[in-house]
């Protein structure tokens, strides 16, 4: 309720989400984390909300970045995509980095 940024993730994606935002909580910064359990449809009501209430989100996704497209689109804020595309699980370290930028 407090965050000035979260992460938008679905899926293991939000896992190491919700790792990233302890750690960055333990840090002192404001983020929050948004995990959805369907993509289909598409919750835009509550990603809009969200998008209203936080200067950035950053999208977490394990491909080229789709879901971002439509978090764009009804987020009234920031949208910071964070892609890794080799297979492997995106690291909390990786998704702390991307939050940092995002809040810079």
């Amino acid at each position: 309720d407090d965050a000035e940024a979260a992460f938008v993730a679905y899926g293991f994606t939000a896992r190491s989400a919700l790792a990233a935002v302890e750690e960055l909580r333990r840090e002192g910064l404001k983020v929050g984390l948004l995990r959805l359990k369907t993509l289909w449809p598409f919750p835009a009501t509550e990603v809009g909300r969200l998008g209203r209430q936080v200067r950035a989100l950053v999208v977490p996704e394990m491909n080229l970045g789709q879901m971002v497209h439509v978090v764009a689109s009804v987020a009234r804020c920031a949208v910071v995509p964070c892609n890794q595309m080799d297979g492997t699980v995106i690291y909390p370290s990786v998704l702390i980095d991307a939050m940092r930028r995002a809040l810079e």
